[in-house]
């Protein structure tokens, strides 16, 4: 059976605990790191060589990025300077210069764990972020993101009544004559299908699908003001559901998508679309010349 001995109360010796052990080893990597040799370190900080030797082969000193000595010397430095008595306005400087430059090491780091330039460039970064997005977009006069075409899209299919999902599935033909009664939301229908097809060609093209781009979308009526009945009910729509207020008379949308990060975090440039608007007509196709869709 073993028994444990106390330590003698009369031993003088101090205990090594383990912050000073590992304060001790930190010390002697940096030395190392500075070219002073093993046997330098030894005398230098009253280790024993084979201890010495056993830390640089287990934490693999030889080994250490770069980025690792810099960020060494760096800590080293700064427990110098705010251990500092008295510490001065001009060691507050250094501090920061300092905290500043372990900062950028650590975005060193992350980069070379994600190969992403905004982990490196704050200011990539702060470009890139969803808030910084949505507030380009805000500024942006009838743009909506990929996103915010999705959700109309969404939003289109699971209001039509079953009638109407037959109207859409024959959205392709050229002409198309309905037999309708009257106060069935043909008005409102067809308003909402020509930005749910809209959303169709971009969110294809976004996609990668050619010749899916979406086309101008015009209102033929017999009166400019019933025209506007089209325009008043897409604005009404796409604010509800996306919370964009599109604007102008005719309405032509900003298909000019950012750049997308791919599977390896690299920008991606997406496809470009030419300019597509909701035109209210009045008269008929005859007189209101001019545009195609």
């Amino acid at each position: 059976m073993h028994q444990i001995t106390p330590p003698d109360a009369d031993d003088d010796t101090p205990a090594i605990s383990r912050q000073v052990a590992r304060a001790q080893r930190r010390q002697a990597r940096s030395l190392y790191h500075r070219g002073w040799q093993l046997t330098q370190i030894a005398a230098e900080l009253g280790v024993k060589y084979g201890t010495l030797a056993a830390w640089k082969s287990r934490d693999a000193w030889d080994e250490d990025a770069p980025i690792a000595v810099v960020e060494d010397r760096l800590e080293a430095r700064l427990a110098t300077l705010l251990d500092k008595d008295p510490f001065t306005e001009g060691d507050m400087k250094r501090v920061d210069f300092m905290m500043r430059q372990l900062e950028r090491a650590a975005r060193i780091r992350k980069f070379d764990k994600t190969g992403r330039e905004g982990d490196l460039n704050p200011k990539i970064e702060k470009r890139n972020n969803e808030e910084a997005k949505a507030k380009r977009a805000d500024k942006r006069k009838n743009f909506l993101s990929r996103e915010q075409w999705q959700a109309l899209l969404d939003d289109f299919h699971d209001w039509c009544f079953e009638y109407q999902a037959e109207w859409w599935e024959q959205r392709h033909q050229r002409v198309r004559k309905i037999r309708k009664s009257r106060q069935i939301g043909a008005t409102v229908y067809f308003s909402r299908e020509s930005v749910a097809k809209v959303a169709e060609g971009i969110l294809a093209t976004l996609d990668g699908e050619k010749d899916a781009a979406p086309r101008n979308q015009i209102f033929l009526s017999a009166s400019q003001r019933q025209a506007n009945k089209f325009r008043r009910e897409i604005v009404k729509w796409v604010r509800r559901v996306t919370g964009v207020e599109l604007k102008g008379n005719p309405i032509m949308l900003d298909l000019s998508f950012p750049a997308e990060m791919d599977e390896d975090g690299e920008p991606q440039a997406l496809p470009a679309m030419d300019a597509v608007g909701f035109y209210p007509l009045s008269t008929n196709s005859a007189t209101a010349q001019g545009e195609s869709g």
